[in-house]
Order: structure tokens, then sequence, then C-alpha cells
């Protein structure tokens, strides 16, 4: 699990310092804003596509969708922009989104961090939720602390899905003139 989140976080530095560093010296581009998008799109919804395959957080997958249709929308939008020769360029809702997007997915992978160190012999990916809370109730922690545990993945991804809702319907308003 540690060689996950240290490529995960090695992914998610480069992507931000790729994007500073190209803002910096001028060296920014339509085909790079526009892949640069959308390989951050890819990045963070395979990454709660596989944090939503594991049986161990029971995710719902609404908030999936949520991420996923706001993420195609924009996507097509921008396709458009270009096809009419127009630019489009992310916004501070759109850096918020993904900064909240790869934070909650931080914290989902310390979660998971913290769980592997009660397996034994099991990975985290044999692991029901149900077994995971007896695990930690057996190892001495409080059922309110595991039940908050238990939570967080879907109370994270809950407030990500409004922010990215929201950041989408921003997004859209602010660039509907590409639509007429």
């Amino acid at each position: 699990m540690g060689t996950v989140i240290v490529f995960y976080t090695l992914a998610s530095l480069s992507d931000y310092w790729d994007g500073k560093l190209s803002r910096r010296f001028e060296v920014t581009s339509e085909f790079g804003k526009f892949y640069d998008s959308l390989v951050d799109k890819v990045f963070v919804l395979g990454i709660f596509w596989f944090l939503f395959l594991l049986p161990l957080f029971n995710i719902y997958f609404l908030f999936l969708a949520i991420i996923l249709l706001r993420d195609l929308v924009i996507t097509w939008l921008r396709v458009v922009a270009i096809r009419k020769k127009r630019s489009m360029s992310t916004d501070f809702h759109g850096k918020a989104k993904t900064f909240l997007q790869m934070t909650a997915q931080s914290l989902i992978f310390l979660l998971l961090l913290l769980y592997s160190f009660f397996l034994e012999k099991v990975t985290i990916a044999q692991v029901s939720r149900g077994e995971m809370k007896e695990i930690l109730v057996e190892r001495g922690f409080g059922e309110i602390f595991v039940s908050v545990l238990d939570g967080m993945p879907n109370f994270l991804l809950m407030i990500v899905a409004v922010v990215t809702l929201y950041s989408g319907v921003v997004y859209l308003v602010k660039n509907r003139n590409i639509l007429q």
C-alpha cells in the first residue's frame, strides 16, 4: 500500500508542478491546456474507480457518476471550443475542484494505509467493510471512532461531488457563449 501512495503522491505533485512551471515560463498551448485537463480527469476518475471497486469502502456510485458526468460535459465543451477556435482556461473553481478531489483521495489512501497496519494474513482488496470494522474494534478502537472512519470515504466523496457539480455549473454558465 505504501508504494501505491508514493506513486499517487508523485503523480499528483508532478501535475501541480507541470502546470505551475508551464505558466511561469509561459510555455502554454491550447493543446497543453486540453490534454493536461483531460489527463487530470482520467487520473482522478481512475483513482476513484479503484477505490469504488474495493469492497472495504462501499462507496456510493452516485458520487462517481456526478464526477464522471461533470467531466464528460466539460470535456465536450472544451472540444466544442477548440472546434470554434475559442480558448477555455481552467478557472479557480476547476482548480479548487481538482485540489479537493486529490486531497480526498490522499485522505482515503491514508485511511487505507492505517487499515493495512491491522491486517495480518489478508490484503486490503480481500477484506470487507464489516470485517475491517470488527478487526479495529477487536484491536481496541472504540465503535464510534470506527464508525467515523467507516463513513469518512463517502463523506469526503459527497463533499467532492457537490463541489464538482458546482464547479461544472459555474464553468457552463461562464462559457455558455461557446454553445451559441
